[in-house]
């Protein structure tokens, strides 16, 4: 009997420390940003948003989004997580009621109700539950309209973004402009958008100058407009390799390309204000 009532509350403790399980944290200590297409993904149809966490208010973050092309503005509502992460809430802006958006408590088998165009919701089955990178992931039964299937991924969040009226690609994230997240695929290298420039802030693209282009044997780097406080310079090229990393520590740096192939390279800043990439032709 006693080896029977032990067996009992062995088996509750550790079902209570499952349920009260720790997960990764969605949100950094100062700013989050998800990097997220429409649901096609070659570079001549793909559009592209980020979708930040702005400020906090009653322990939730605003989220906001900017759009790539036109760089308006708009809020997607606040998002708050439950005490263990497990869980993501919504607040639609002119809302009081909280919209469950991530669970990942979930098991196959398992439901989840989301929300669609024109307030509607569907069904989604969960298919698959494993971990990946150290990030529990949940698995639905429908993908995103790009080429993976729809998840809940531990500390990143819904692969399919967070506006539920729209289909959503996540490219990367990112938590205090470190890179927590990145989806690797032909068309999408390192959070970059290939064939074109990704702007965070439009004022970055201003102050940000590389000349000449196309180089030969160096580039001028000119940063004297914007401060330099966490200025990083990284460089791909087209392979999405990483070629070359620093800080900026001078207002104008004079980069020596002599030992650089021919060919087309992303210089890819991350700032305080932001972040963009700059293509550059070597010749």
């Amino acid at each position: 009997m006693k080896k029977r009532l032990l067996f009992v509350c062995f088996f509750s403790l550790l079902l209570f420390q499952g349920k009260a399980q720790q997960y990764q944290p969605i949100f950094g200590d100062e700013m989050t940003q998800w990097l997220v297409t429409g649901k096609y993904t070659i570079p001549e149809y793909a559009w592209m948003d980020t979708i930040s966490a702005i400020t906090t208010d009653d322990e939730c973050k605003i989220m906001e989004y900017k759009s790539r092309w036109s760089h308006q503005c708009g809020i997607i509502g606040k998002i708050r997580t439950n005490e263990t992460n497990s869980k993501l809430y919504l607040i639609e802006p002119d809302s009081t009621a909280e919209l469950l958006i991530m669970d990942l408590d979930l098991s196959v088998g398992d439901t989840f109700d989301t929300k669609t165009e024109y307030n509607q919701f569907r069904t989604l089955y969960v298919e698959g539950v494993y971990i990946l990178d150290g990030k529990k992931h949940i698995q639905f039964n429908e993908d995103t309209g790009g080429q993976t299937r729809k998840m809940f991924i531990e500390g990143v969040g819904p692969n399919w973004g967070f506006e539920p009226e729209y289909e959503y690609h996540l490219i990367c994230k990112q938590n205090d402009f470190t890179q927590t997240y990145s989806l690797e695929n032909e068309y999408f290298k390192d959070c970059d958008f290939v064939g074109g420039v990704y702007i965070d802030n439009p004022t970055i693209e201003r102050n940000i100058k590389i000349y000449p282009n196309p180089a030969s044997e160096y580039v001028i780097i000119d940063v004297s407009e914007i401060s330099l406080e966490n200025v990083y310079l990284t460089i791909y090229n087209v392979l999405g390799v990483e070629i070359l990393n620093r800080i900026l520590s001078d207002s104008e740096t004079v980069l020596d390309l002599s030992d650089f192939p021919n060919d087309v390279y992303f210089f890819k800043f991350q700032t305080s204000e932001g972040m963009i990439t700059k293509k550059i032709v070597t010749k």
